[in-house]
């Protein structure tokens, strides 16, 4: 079985913890409170993620080659600024 990058890993996470909020609250995808104690550092972070991806489920024909193109390009660029973030930095709900 072949080994997955850890961006990756951390990617595929955020689409779960993305789907499984969602799924659970649906309308809870406002801004974050400050003071909220369950406000991680990737809260923003997955919220995008969920809101960006949906809208381009929604925009292009579903299983489209320019949707295939343009979700391809979308992850590639999620990982490379989940690549980007510095993992001992986070706070424990962030990890």
């Amino acid at each position: 079985m072949p080994r997955l990058s850890r961006p990756l890993v951390v990617l595929l996470a955020l689409a779960l913890l993305a789907l499984v909020t969602a799924a659970q609250s649906p309308g809870s995808l406002g801004p974050a409170s400050a003071d909220d104690p369950e406000t991680s550092d990737l809260v923003q972070t997955v919220r995008h993620f969920s809101q960006d991806r949906s809208g381009l489920l929604r925009f292009h024909d579903l299983g489209s080659p320019r949707q295939r193109e343009r979700m391809e390009a979308f992850y590639r660029e999620q990982e490379g600024a989940l690549g980007a973030l510095e993992f001992d930095d986070l706070n424990v709900e962030g990890r």
